[in-house]
């Protein structure tokens, strides 16, 4: 059986790709398909950031959520 630690190192390292994958993705369909600011290249990658970040933050706050909750 695996440790506490060991587990939940393996599970966030292997996950870190699709932290970026997928809000980067959800960016760029919702960006363009919205036709937000197609002139200034700076206000895409502020919106992909803060789209990784609020993706990344959701994880943590579920990950918190999921380990303060019992499991009966």
């Amino acid at each position: 059986m695996y440790s506490v630690p060991a587990y939940f190192f393996a599970k966030v390292t292997s996950e870190i790709p699709m932290f970026f994958i997928l809000p980067i993705l959800m960016s760029l369909i919702c960006y363009f398909a919205l036709n937000l600011n197609l002139l200034d290249t700076k206000c895409f990658f502020v919106f992909v950031l803060i789209a990784v970040s609020l993706y990344v933050a959701g994880g943590g706050f579920g990950l918190l959520i999921g380990s303060a909750v019992s499991n009966k």
